[in-house]
C-alpha cells in the first residue's frame, strides 16, 4: 500500500505594497479619574489612541479584487519592500494625523512587480533542486536495500531435504474480504480435465501477487520486507488466514503447494489459526479468452455453431528435477521464457470432453445490468505444454488480459454450439438479489423532440410620416427638394444622445433648413406616440446622411423639440407648428469641409502619434466615465501624459491657457473651442482631486487654478493653432525670460503641424537659439568671436546667422575684408561651430519648397569658407537694397518660424537675436546687445 503524502502547507507572497494608511492599532485604557489640572493634562496625553501603519498589498497570483489591508506584523518578512516603499513616498513617521494615506508612484510599482518575478523565479529555482536532490537521495537508499534482497533470491542448488520442501511452499500475504474456502478436486472426467488448468491460473494469480509484493518490498525497503515474512511465519495471535492450494509449475503432478491468505485489516498481536471451512462447489462454467474478448465488445456476432468431433484432452509431461530446488515466482518466469518445441508436445487423451449447452438470453434482469449471455464454450484443445502466455490469456485472472504481450502466441481454437442454459435460472436469481434496485435502469423514457427554430418576430409595417411646414433655406444653401428627391423612406440603424450633438455641430455648418415631422394618418398616431415617447425619455436624436452623387453632403437630424440644445436656433414658427400636433422637428446639418478638402485629408498617410494616454491613468479616472464624461474623452483625445497629470496635482501653480487665434491668451468667450474646453474639464479636475486629498493634510498647500492675468501665470498651455501668432505675444517674453522658471505646455490638432507632434508635451525647457544682425559684427568683433566659441561650448545652446545677413557683411567689409571679422566668420562656419542657415519652410506655406531647402543646406559636412563666402555673396547680391532696408524684419521673421518650429521647441527655451545697436520690438524674441547677453546658469 502506498504512504499517503502530507498536504504541503500553502504559502502566499506579497508582490507589491500600492498604499499604506496610519490606523488606530491600540485604544487607551480607561484609568482611574483624578483631580487637578495637571492630572486632568495628563490624563489627555493618556487618552490618545496609539497609531501605526496598515500596507495595501497586492498578492501573487491573485487577482486585483483580492487586494487586502495588512497589519505591518503581518508584513515582517518584508523589510525590504517596507523601506523601499517609504523610501519612494517620504520618511515614516507615525506623526499623520489618523487616516492619512499614501501612494507609490507607478514606476516603483512596476520596478518592484519586476523585481518580484525574479526573486520568485530564484526561489522556484532553488526548490526544484532541493526536490530533485530529495528524489535522488530516496532512489539511491532505494538501489542499496534493493540489491542485497535480490542477491538473496538468486538461483542456486540446494538440497532436497524435508527443510527445503517446506521452503518451496512459500508463504504469500494477499488481501481478502471474502470468507476462507477450499478448493477441493472431483475425480469425476470434467474436473480432472478441467482443474489441472484452473490450477494453473490460481498459481499464475499468485506469482503476480509475488511480483506485486517484490515490487513493494523494493519501494519500502529489505527490512519491511523481513518483517512481513517474520509477521507470517510468527507465532504471535492473529487473525484466522484462509489456506488456498495452488499448483505451481513444478507442482502440476506432484503434491500441492500451501499460500497463506490474509486479511488487510489484521491485528498483529493475534496469531495465526488456520480455518479449513466446506462450502458447496459453485457450477463449473468453462470459459476461455475468445468468450471474454467477445464480451467486452458486443457488436461482434457470436460464433455460428459447428459440428465437429471432440476434442482429446492434452497430456502434460513431468518437468525435470532441476527446477524444483527454485522459488516459485522464478520457476514461472523461466517457464515463460522458454517456449517448448511442438516436437516435445504430449499425446493428447483419446477421452472425449463432454459438450456443455449454450445459455439462453430470455432474461431481463440479466440483459438490464449490461452483461452479454454467450454460447456455450467447448473445451480448449491445447496441443502442447501451457506456458506463462497462456495463463495470462484465462478469464480467471481478468487483470492479466490487459497485459498481454503484443508477441504472445496465438489464442486458443473455440467452437460454439447451440442449445437451452441449464443454469440460466440461477444466474437471474442471483442477479437479482446481487445488484441493488436503484441501479437497474427503469424503463426507456421517450426522446425530446428536436428544438424548434425560434419563429421571426413579428415584421411591422413601416411607419408613413409626413415632412411639412418647410422653412425657406438660408442663401443658397441646398434644401429638401433637392436632398430628400432621392430619398424614399429613412432606415436609422443607431441613435445618438443628444449631448453628443454639441460635438456633431462643430463639425458642421448652421442648419439650413427646418420642417416638422407627423403621421400620416390618424392610424399611425397610436405607434408615432411611441416613437415620440421613448426619444423625449431616453434623450435621444436620428441622424441620417444625406447624398449627393456619391457623396455625404450634410445629414438629417430628426429630434424632439423640447430635448434640442439652444445652439439649433428652430425658427419660432416651426416651434408653434410642432406644439400644436407633436412632431419632431427635422432640421438638415451640411459638413463644414467641402468634398475636395474631405478628400485631400484622407489621402495623406496617417501617422502614428507618439504621444499615448498612460493607461494606469485611465484606469486611475475610470470610475468617474459616467459622472465626468469630458473629462475621459478629454484625456483620451488630448492624449494627456500621466507625468503631466501627476505634475499638475503636486503644484501649487497659476496657469492659463492661449485659446487659438487669441493673441491676448484670456481662452474667453466665443474663441473656446473643444479642445480648449477639453483642456479647462481637465484642469478643474486636477483642481478637485488636489483640493479633496490635500483636507486630510495638516499643513493645507494652496492647489493649482487659474491664473487672473495671462502676465501672472506660472504654467501656460498654448494651443498648436496659437503658435502662429506667438510673435504678436509680448509678455510671452518675460514669461520665458522669467527667474520664476515659467512652464509651457502644447496640446490640441492643428493642420499646419505634423501629425507625429500633436498630444500634450512640454515645450521651451531650457537652452536656446542665437543669430546675430551684421551690426553686432561690425561695432563687437572681439566679443562676437569670445561668444561664439561660448556658444559652441554650451551644450545647450546653437548659433546660426543668415546666407542674407553673411552676404551684407561682407558687403560692407568692401576691400578690406582680410581686416574684418568676416574671415574668422567663415572659418568658424567651415569648422562647425557657427550654422549657415535659414528656418525650414512651415507646413502650409505658401512658397514652400522643401526640395530646395534640402539640396541648399542639407550636407554631410559643413561648407567650405569659399563657399560660405559664395553663398553670401549670391543672396545678397539678388536685391541688396531690400536686404539693406528690411534685414532686420528678415532676420525677426526667420527666428520666429524657428522658434514656432515644433521640433525645436521640445529642445530650446530662449531664441534670442544679438544686435550692434539698441532694438525695441514687440515681439516674443530677445534682442539683446553681446554685453547684456547671459546664460543663466551656473555654465561657465
Amino acid at each position: 500500500m502506498g504512504r499517503r503524502k502530507q498536504a504541503k502547507e500553502q504559502s502566499y507572497y506579497v508582490e507589491v505594497i500600492l498604499a499604506a494608511k496610519s490606523v488606530v492599532v491600540e485604544e487607551p485604557a480607561a484609568p482611574k479619574r483624578k483631580r487637578g489640572a495637571k492630572a486632568k493634562k495628563q490624563q489627555q496625553q493618556n487618552d490618545k489612541p496609539e497609531l501605526g501603519w496598515v500596507y495595501n498589498v497586492k498578492w501573487y497570483g491573485y487577482p486585483e479584487e483580492d487586494n487586502s489591508w495588512e497589519p505591518e506584523e503581518n508584513l515582517e518578512r518584508c523589510e525590504r519592500l517596507r523601506a523601499s516603499f517609504w523610501e519612494n513616498v517620504g520618511v515614516n513617521d507615525l506623526n499623520y494625523p489618523l487616516g492619512t494615506e499614501f501612494h507609490p508612484s507607478s514606476d516603483w510599482i512596476d520596478e518592484e512587480k519586476k523585481r518580484f518575478v525574479k526573486e520568485y523565479a530564484l526561489i522556484q529555482a532553488g526548490e526544484q533542486e532541493k526536490k530533485a536532490a530529495q528524489r535522488k537521495a530516496r532512489q539511491d537508499q532505494r538501489n542499496a536495500l534493493k540489491s542485497p534482497a535480490a542477491d538473496s533470491e538468486a538461483p542456486h542448488p540446494m538440497p532436497s531435504t524435508s527443510a527445503g520442501s517446506q521452503r518451496r511452499h512459500r508463504k504469500i500475504i494477499l488481501e481478502s474480504e471474502d470468507e476462507p474456502e477450499v478448493v477441493s478436486k472431483s475425480n469425476s472426467p470434467m474436473s480432472q480435465m478441467f482443474g489441472r488448468v484452473s490450477e494453473a491460473t490460481h498459481s499464475f494469480s499468485t506469482s503476480t501477487t509475488l511480483e506485486e509484493e517484490s515490487r513493494e518490498e523494493g519501494m519500502l525497503g529489505a527490512s519491511l520486507k523481513r518483517k512481513r515474512r517474520e509477521g507470517a511465519d510468527s507465532s504471535v495471535n492473529v487473525p484466522p488466514r484462509k489456506k488456498v492450494y495452488v499448483e505451481t509449475r513444478d507442482s502440476l503432478f506432484s503434491e500441492r503447494s500451501s499460500i497463506d491468505v490474509d486479511n488487510d485489516s489484521r491485528d498483529p498481536t493475534v496469531e495465526d489459526e488456520p480455518v479449513q471451512t466446506t462450502i458447496p462447489p459453485l457450477p463449473v462454467r468453462v470459459t476461455s479468452t475468445k468468450a471474454s474478448v467477445s464480451a467486452s465488445h458486443p457488436t461482434v456476432p457470436p460464433l455460428p455453431v459447428k459440428t465437429t468431433t471432440q476434442p482429446t484432452s492434452p497430456t502434460f509431461t513431468a518437468p525435470t528435477e532441476c527446477g524444483q530446488g527454485l522459488p516459485t515466482k522464478e520457476r514461472l518466469a523461466q517457464g515463460a521464457l522458454v517456449l517448448t518445441t511442438p516436437r516435445e508436445m504430449g499425446q493428447g487423451s483419446a477421452k472425449p470432453a463432454p459438450r456443455l449447452s449454450p445459455m439462453t438470453t430470455g432474461s431481463n434482469s440479466l440483459m438490464s445490468t449490461g452483461f452479454r449471455s454467450t454460447a456455450g464454450i467447448r473445451p480448449a484443445h491445447i496441443d502442447r505444454d501451457p506456458i506463462l502466455a497462456e495463463f495470462n490469456a484465462s478469464l480467471d485472472s481478468p487483470t492479466s488480459v490487459a497485459s498481454l504481450p503484443p508477441d504472445s502466441p496465438p489464442a486458443i481454437a473455440i467452437e460454439t454450439s447451440s442449445g437451452p442454459s441449464e443454469d440460466q435460472k440461477e444466474v437471474d436469481s442471483f442477479l437479482q438479489v446481487t445488484i441493488p434496485p436503484q441501479v437497474v435502469p427503469g424503463e426507456k423514457l421517450p426522446l425530446l423532440p428536436p428544438p424548434c427554430k425560434i419563429p421571426p418576430l413579428p415584421s411591422r409595417p413601416p411607419l408613413k410620416v409626413v415632412i411639412a411646414g418647410e422653412h425657406n433655406p438660408m442663401g443658397t444653401s441646398l434644401g429638401f427638394s433637392i436632398l430628400l428627391n432621392a430619398i424614399s423612406k429613412l432606415e436609422v440603424r443607431k441613435l445618438h444622445e443628444v449631448h453628443h450633438l454639441l460635438r456633431i455641430l462643430q463639425a458642421c455648418q448652421a442648419p439650413t433648413q427646418f420642417a416638422t415631422m407627423f403621421p400620416a394618418s390618424l392610424e399611425e398616431k397610436r405607434p408615432w406616440g411611441v416613437v415620440t415617447n421613448f426619444l423625449k425619455l431616453s434623450k435621444s436624436i436620428l441622424l441620417h446622411p444625406l447624398h449627393l452623387g456619391e457623396n455625404v453632403v450634410a445629414h438629417l437630424l430628426v429630434a424632439p423639440l423640447d430635448i434640442l440644445p439652444a445652439a439649433i436656433g428652430v425658427p419660432s414658427q416651426v416651434k408653434e407648428a410642432a406644439l400644436q400636433n407633436g412632431s419632431l422637428i427635422v432640421c438638415t446639418l451640411p459638413w463644414s469641409l467641402t468634398q475636395e478638402q474631405l478628400d485631400s485629408d484622407l489621402g495623406k498617410p496617417a501617422a502614428k502619434s507618439t504621444v499615448k494616454s498612460d493607461p494606469n491613468l485611465l484606469a486611475t479616472h475610470k470610475r468617474a466615465s459616467k459622472s465626468h464624461p469630458q473629462l475621459q474623452e478629454a484625456i483620451r483625445l488630448l492624449g494627456f501624459p500621466s507625468p503631466i497629470y501627476s505634475y499638475l496635482k503636486l503644484t501649487n501653480r497659476s496657469w492659463t491657457i492661449l485659446a487659438p487665434g487669441n493673441t491676448e491668451g484670456d481662452g474667453a468667450g466665443p474663441k473656446d473651442t473643444p479642445e480648449v474646453q477639453m483642456m479647462k474639464a481637465v484642469l478643474s479636475k486636477v483642481k478637485e482631486e488636489a483640493t479633496t486629498g490635500n483636507r486630510s493634510n495638516r499643513n493645507r498647500y494652496p492647489v493649482t487654478s487659474e491664473a487672473s492675468h495671462p502676465e501672472a501665470a506660472l504654467l501656460v498651455f498654448i494651443h498648436l493653432s496659437t503658435l502662429r501668432s506667438l510673435r504678436n505675444m509680448p509678455y510671452l517674453r518675460e514669461r520665458i525670460s522669467s527667474p520664476k522658471y515659467v512652464r509651457f505646455f502644447t496640446f490640441g490638432t492643428h493642420p499646419s503641424i505634423d501629425k507625429q507632434l500633436w498630444g500634450v508635451r512640454e515645450v521651451f525647457p531650457c537652452g536656446g537659439i542665437v543669430t546675430f544682425m551684421p551690426s553686432a559684427f561690425m561695432k563687437y568683433p572681439h566679443e562676437m568671436v569670445n561668444l561664439l566659441r561660448r556658444l559652441h561650448d554650451h551644450p545647450l545652446w546653437t548659433s546660426y546667422i543668415l546666407p542674407a545677413a553673411l552676404g551684407m557683411l561682407i558687403n560692407s567689409a568692401g576691400v578690406d575684408l582680410e581686416e574684418s571679422p568676416v574671415p574668422r566668420l567663415l572659418k568658424f562656419i567651415e569648422d562647425g561651430q557657427l550654422a549657415l542657415i535659414e528656418a525650414p519652410p512651415e507646413l502650409q506655406a505658401p512658397d514652400r519648397d522643401v526640395q530646395g531647402w534640402y539640396k541648399k543646406y542639407l550636407s554631410p559636412s559643413p561648407p567650405t569658407s569659399a563657399e560660405a563666402l559664395s553663398l553670401g555673396a549670391s543672396v545678397f547680391s539678388d536685391s541688396p537694397q531690400s536686404h539693406r532696408a528690411n534685414i532686420e524684419q528678415e532676420v525677426a521673421e526667420d527666428l520666429a518660424r524657428m522658434q514656432r518650429q515644433p521640433a525645436l521647441m521640445v529642445d530650446y527655451r530662449r531664441y534670442v537675436v544679438l544686435t550692434g545697436v539698441e532694438v525695441t520690438r514687440q515681439d516674443s524674441l530677445e534682442w539683446l546687445l553681446p554685453h547684456q547677453f547671459d546664460f543663466k546658469d551656473r555654465h561657465v
